[in-house]
């Protein structure tokens, strides 16, 4: 199973030492040197995700929503299940109350949903509909 991204749509990787210049010139970020920045990509920032791949002296982002032509990476099988994550995630900072929405993975992809896996904590998937997402009910008057 390949979970390198496929590059034939977007392989532009940014000179490192440019990207290194743009962000330390900000009042904010004076600080930083390129091994932060290097730490940064190939840690992450604490969330679990990996964003950005550095070879040889380029930098790229690996997937993102301020693209305005997409990243193209090869389709996987996914597991049975997957959770959504920004359910369990964002939900927890506006309300006690999580909803975590069950995605039935398997049978989306059967039915023709592409599914991603650039990092390998990370799923990404076309548009899911509703008949493949399941919500389930809790009692809360136990909380």
């Amino acid at each position: 199973m390949n979970t390198k991204p496929n590059l034939t749509k977007l392989s532009k990787f940014l000179s490192l030492p440019r990207v290194v210049e743009i962000v330390t010139s900000r009042p904010d970020f004076q600080w930083a040197d390129r091994s932060d920045i290097e730490h940064i990509a190939r840690h992450g920032t604490g969330d679990g995700k990996n964003r950005f791949e550095i070879k040889a002296n380029g930098i790229r982002a690996l997937y993102g929503h301020s693209f305005d032509q997409p990243i193209s990476y090869d389709p996987i099988e996914p597991p049975p299940t997957l959770l959504h994550g920004t359910a369990v995630d964002v939900g927890s900072r506006h309300t006690p109350h999580r909803v975590v929405i069950i995605v039935r993975t398997r049978a989306a992809h059967r039915a023709g949903i592409n599914f991603y896996r650039p990092d390998p904590g990370l799923y990404l998937s076309e548009p899911i509909p509703p008949q493949f997402l399941d919500i389930p009910t809790t009692d809360r008057s136990r909380e």
